[in-house]
């Protein structure tokens, strides 16, 4: 159960209540997936750091299908 924020009461002439509080949010990680409408599969994105364009770099090497 959740702990209360702060407690107290509240009178109404000759009635007393008992009052406590609690917190209205919880602190939890929220994920979105995108899905592909088309399939029905999750979008995946690949994250990557482009590198400035130099000419002494070696070029790639040809890969065949």
């Amino acid at each position: 159960m959740a702990r209360s924020v702060w407690s107290g009461t509240i009178s109404f002439g000759l009635v007393s209540v008992p009052v406590r509080l609690y917190p209205a949010t919880r602190r939890q990680d929220v994920r979105f997936h995108e899905i592909d409408r088309s399939s029905g599969q999750r979008i995946r994105h690949q994250k990557v750091i482009e590198a400035p364009w130099s000419s002494d770099l070696p070029a790639p090497a040809p890969t065949s299908p």
